[in-house]
């Protein structure tokens, strides 16, 4: 006997009594839509009850009233349970975000990429704003088309895009609010690599002759801060890694990489820098191996911060990673070359790695990758100076 029939047979026994279990839930469904709206419920002197209601996010609330305070209620409630059955895209986002974060995959780094990317291709347009019932193929299409063209979208700026679509989508069909396939809708969808503006080619790494240049400049200006960035040329660290050291994570001639610096916005918007115990990614927990020359710039920080909580400590005070570009940024502009970031160190670095013949399981290991693959791909570019290219070419096509 199913449910139902259990249900049935109890009633027809006198058991219970179905209509006063539907009254029952009715209650409860209304109780639980009530304790939703946190805005004030009030009398007027006329004898109207009052409340405001969410409305559109370019309308901000509206002014609702009532003879009786019922009544009131029961627009309170239709209110919330339409938005719960239909609810609009951005509501689902935050659910979609919300729930991922509740879930620890992904960190408030992530969620406010998120967000930033969200208001980056869909703020200027109703997208947020509409019901997720109305969504379909076509006007999913044109509006992924448009942006595109009126963004002027990278191929890797659709990426993010199409990350944040499918995330909304598959949350929303798990839900039950919509049953829009996106992954058939992805992979039905024709886009022309044409379409995509070609990103502008900067120097991703620094040439041999820079980074001697470089790092001739950083210690002859000592400082922790120019000694950190300094042991990302010998290490690669990431600056989030950087920034997070302890003196114990000096093991030998081993860098124990166990915690990073995030940096995200708290609930009140405010910029938030703070170590927490684990690496980027799994592979990100690694052990690197320190040269002589990595040795002894850990030595010359030692000196300059004896006490410091962490390595990266200057005047008694954190040096959080984002600063760090503005200090490779000044050796940069002393020394009269492009300005490039932190991360074009660990691109440098990777590099040099790649151009000695390292075994492809050292390369992964050092850069704290899980695929050599990532590295080949996104951190190895030549680093040789345009005579040195061709005396290479010379020296290898002899016909």
């Amino acid at each position: 006997m199913n449910d139902y029939d259990i249900l049935r047979s109890a009633e027809a026994l006198g058991i219970i009594d179905l209509d006063d279990i539907q009254v029952q839930i009715d209650m409860y469904e209304k109780k639980k839509y009530l304790e939703m709206h946190t805005n004030s419920i009030w009398q007027g002197k006329n004898g109207y009850w009052y409340t405001t209601i969410p409305a559109t996010q370019e309308h901000g609330r509206k002014m609702v009233r009532r003879l009786n305070k019922e009544d009131l209620e029961e627009v309170i409630v239709d209110h919330y349970r339409g938005k719960i059955k239909n609810p609009t895209i951005r509501t689902i986002f935050e659910e979609w975000i919300t729930e991922k974060k509740q879930w620890e995959e992904i960190n408030q780094t992530t969620v406010d990429r998120y967000k930033g990317d969200f208001e980056r291709f869909f703020g200027d347009t109703s997208f947020p704003n509409l019901k997720i019932d109305i969504v379909t193929e076509d006007y999913l299409e044109s509006l992924i088309k448009n942006n595109i063209v009126q963004k002027q979208l990278t191929s890797k700026g659709y990426s993010n895009m199409k990350t944040i679509l499918i995330g909304i989508m598959k949350y929303a069909k798990r839900k039950k609010y919509t049953y829009f396939s996106v992954s058939a809708f992805f992979g039905d969808l024709q886009i022309s690599k044409k379409a995509f503006r070609r990103p502008e080619k900067k120097k991703q790494v620094f040439t041999e002759e820079e980074a001697e240049m470089v790092i001739e400049w950083l210690k002859e200006h000592p400082s922790v801060a120019n000694y950190g960035v300094l042991l990302v040329f010998q290490t690669g660290l990431r600056e989030g890694e950087l920034a997070a050291l302890k003196y114990e994570d000096v093991d030998g001639c081993i860098l124990n990489v166990r915690r990073q610096e995030v940096r995200y916005k708290d609930e009140n918007g405010v910029m938030i820098n703070e170590v927490v115990p684990y690496a980027k990614t799994e592979a990100g927990e690694r052990g690197v191996i320190l040269t002589d020359n990595a040795l002894e710039t850990i030595k010359k920080i030692r000196r300059l911060n004896p006490f410091g909580e962490y390595m990266m400590m200057q005047d008694g005070k954190k040096i959080h990673k984002i600063s760090f570009n503005d200090y490779l940024y000044k050796a940069c502009d002393a020394l009269g070359i492009e300005r490039r970031s932190m991360h074009k160190i660990r691109k440098t670095y990777g590099t040099m790695l790649i151009d000695s013949g390292a075994d492809d399981s050292t390369v992964m290991e050092q850069m704290g990758h899980s695929d050599i693959t990532t590295t080949r791909k996104f951190y190895y570019f030549s680093n040789k100076s345009q005579a040195e290219k061709i005396e290479q070419v010379k020296r290898a096509i002899v016909l």
